[in-house]
């Protein structure tokens, strides 16, 4: 799924085949954008798992579009997504009511920190895993999940 545009992508899950749909990782694609999250937006609203970790080229505004639409989002893994400051964390408290895990990387840049930790000075429900590392299918002891 490495090179799936947004496009084929829409293409694929809008003739209803994403109802029932409430997990879904595309880690490690990098032909994406933030057209690609609104597609998941768009036609995952109902998602209650997302991983984007290493996901390239969705920016902060396309995390902020899941963030508003996607109400049962769970779980958000934007672990080394490098095209992300953290902006798109103001948006949990106010949109993304059910979202109580998030997994960041361990060292992330100044930005994304002060980020999380204003999210977390202001939304204390959500958990955050930050890590040094990553596995595909790894929940990071999120209770939810496993």
């Amino acid at each position: 799924m490495n090179l799936i545009s947004s496009v084929k992508f829409r293409n694929t899950f809008q003739k209803g085949k994403s109802a029932n749909l409430v997990n879904l990782s595309i880690a490690g694609c990098h032909n994406v954008d933030d057209e690609f999250a609104s597609n998941i937006a768009l036609l995952f609203p109902q998602i209650h798992m997302l991983s984007l970790a290493f996901v390239k080229g969705i920016t902060d505004k396309g995390i902020e579009i899941i963030l508003k639409n996607c109400s049962s989002l769970h779980y958000l893994d934007v672990f080394a997504m490098n095209d992300i400051t953290g902006s798109s964390f103001s948006c949990i408290p106010q949109y993304a009511h059910k979202l109580n895990f998030l997994v960041i990387e361990n060292y992330c840049d100044t930005e994304k920190k002060e980020n999380l930790n204003a999210l977390l000075k202001s939304n204390s429900k959500v958990q955050v895993h930050c890590t040094s590392t990553w596995k595909p299918g790894e929940t990071y002891k999120c209770r939810l999940l496993q």
